[in-house]
């Protein structure tokens, strides 16, 4: 499961820059809006881990699903900024569920999933 953040065509070339490391989503027109403000990309990988990165360049690695939007709100994401999870294995449904209630009950309003796997 991924939530991620790419490099807006607006975006400053420093900026795009720090963006070399996240996959591009194929559509970005839509995720605009995110790329504009403090966004985030949480990964979750087949194997259960999760890592974050923030739009600024801090990272986390290993957090629990019970603890993402904490970590979140350390790194100073904005509650108004729009959060994206793309799962990227089935099994990880359960993980999903955590982090999004988690998310919705520290007050993050724009959490999306996308790109569900079959």
């Amino acid at each position: 499961m991924r939530l991620r953040i790419g490099a807006c065509r607006t975006a400053p070339a420093e900026q795009r820059q720090q963006m070399t490391e996240f996959s591009l989503y194929r559509t970005m027109g839509c995720y605009d809006t995110a790329l504009q403000t403090n966004g985030a990309q949480i990964d979750i990988n087949p194997d259960g881990t999760i890592e974050i990165s923030t739009w600024t360049g801090q990272q986390a690695s290993h957090t629990p699903s019970n603890e993402v939007g904490r970590r979140l709100y350390e790194f100073g994401l904005d509650l108004k900024n729009p959060i994206y999870v793309e799962p990227k294995a089935s099994n990880r449904y359960m993980t999903v569920v955590e982090i999004v209630k988690d998310l919705k009950a520290r007050g993050y309003r724009h959490v999306r999933l996308v790109d569900l796997p079959a």
